[in-house]
């Protein structure tokens, strides 16, 4: 059963297919808290976005390492070049686990890293603790953000202890 949150914030998913976003959405519907959507299929969407201040006041990026033109560790970069763009939470939502991408997307300023879990139930979850950690326990876009890493979504996927700077 889906309970609002009345300023819980929203999802800014940031991926190039469109099937994942439609199972992100289904997943989300069938969590415990119901929250808003918004799907940028490059990340070029998503700077563009941010200049025109026209992503919603709270919220948690989940971004794909794997897209065209411009990728995950490049926007990310960018993200994180500007004035209180740290403030921000941007969680690297991808199909790998490879450990030197873990690293890579932590030294290029990642808060979390998750590995796009293999069912529905695990997909659910997955969403659910990270709506839970970075949309009604942290704070989002207007103050600092706690930093986790999530390492193994389908294991455990409530990990929610700090990263190691």
């Amino acid at each position: 059963m889906n309970t609002p949150l009345a300023e819980s914030g929203s999802l800014v998913l940031v991926d190039n297919d469109g099937e994942d976003a439609i199972i992100l959405t289904n997943a989300v519907r069938r969590c415990t808290h119901a929250v808003p959507i918004v799907h940028l299929a490059a990340g070029e969407e998503l700077l563009e976005a941010l200049r025109t201040d026209s992503l919603p006041s709270r919220c948690v990026v989940l971004l794909d390492l794997n897209m065209p033109t411009m990728d995950g560790f490049a926007v990310l970069k960018q993200l994180r070049l500007g004035p209180d763009r740290n403030l921000l939470p941007v969680v690297i939502y991808t199909t790998s686990s490879d450990q030197i991408q873990i690293d890579r997307a932590y030294a290029a300023g990642a808060n979390a890293f998750l590995t796009k879990p293999a069912s529905m139930h695990e997909m659910i979850e997955l969403v659910d603790a990270v709506i839970s950690h970075w949309l009604t326990f942290g704070k989002t876009h207007s103050g600092k953000s706690p930093s986790s890493h999530i390492s193994s979504p389908i294991s455990s996927p409530t990990d929610t202890s700090p990263r190691s700077s």
